[in-house]
């Protein structure tokens, strides 16, 4: 499916204090229309900056469509996703795949077994921790993630006192905590990377602030996880950068949707992904780490 209007948002899934499954799901599963809050026909508007084609021509280093929900589930699982990463999205469109890390939980923190029997793939939702950045150069991507993120934390929020319900104050400031922490960050991925490349740099050496550093981005945390879902040509205008940072970083995983690295940058693993909205298509996850690098020399 082309275009940004099928994605409004993970489905947030918690337990109650009777261990009762709570479930939030965003209300629309297309781009609302912003003059009447509706769904319908939206996708079609000559208006809809999200719409099928309208930016996709030109120079764009993306597909002109987002992931599909499964398969970046398979990707996360393959990136063995912590509460302890730092994710990137490179391209990140609407911001969905930080979203999904976000509230998807690869270790299952909150709902164990068999409380998940019966539930899809896409309700698993229940980790908090760990930040997410997007990265994307149009403002009207990057305006859709900032509402998604808006309105992902106020249902996160919501189910958060819902697990509560009539504890103790005492209790509830125990069982609080802060929600993900989900960074849209609206620029050049070029600039981001060679940002994270001087911060690298310097972390390796003696751990200095960067804060006053002549740099597009000095204040950006190292990435463990980075994660990509673009076109062929755009992975060779980057790949030298990401090469590098799986050298400075050594914890670094990379995980790429479709396409990856070209010459002797191979693969960790690979894995055949099903897309769970076109059943017939599998997607080629790639999974590349400083290893990947041991096969260049």
């Amino acid at each position: 499916m082309y275009g940004y209007y099928d994605y409004n948002g993970p489905t947030i899934v918690t337990r109650n204090e009777s261990n009762e499954l709570i479930r939030s799901a965003p209300q629309c599963h297309k781009q609302q229309n912003p003059e009447n809050g509706t769904c319908d026909d939206y996708d079609d508007d000559d208006d809809n900056p999200l719409r099928v084609g309208l930016w996709m021509e030109g120079d764009s280093l993306a597909p002109p469509c987002g992931a599909s929900i499964s398969v970046i589930h398979s990707m996360l699982r393959l990136a063995e996703l912590s509460s302890e990463d730092v994710l990137y999205d490179l391209g990140c469109g609407d911001g969905r795949v930080c979203l999904e890390a976000a509230y998807y939980s690869s270790t299952i923190n909150d709902l164990k077994p068999p409380d998940v029997r019966g539930l899809s793939d896409a309700e698993i939702f229940s980790k908090s921790g760990g930040k997410f950045v997007g990265v994307e150069i149009e403002s009207d991507l990057i305006e859709r993630f900032h509402f998604l993120v808006k309105e992902s934390q106020e249902r996160w929020l919501d189910t958060k006192q819902l697990r509560q319900g009539v504890d103790s104050e005492e209790n509830e400031t125990k069982h609080v905590s802060a929600a993900p922490v989900i960074e849209p960050l609206h620029g050049d991925l070029r600039d981001v990377l060679d940002s994270l490349l001087f911060i690298a740099a310097g972390h390796e050496k003696d751990g200095k602030d960067n804060s006053d550093a002549t740099i597009p981005f000095p204040n950006l945390s190292l990435p463990t996880v980075i994660c990509m879902y673009l076109l062929p040509e755009a992975i060779e205008l980057i790949q030298s950068r990401l090469v590098r940072l799986l050298t400075c970083i050594p914890n670094l995983r990379i995980v790429c949707n479709s396409w990856g690295f070209k010459g002797n940058v191979e693969p960790v693993k690979i894995i055949e992904a099903a897309d769970g909205e076109m059943c017939a298509t599998l997607a080629t996850i790639r999974l590349y780490t400083r290893k990947s690098l041991l096969k260049t020399n």
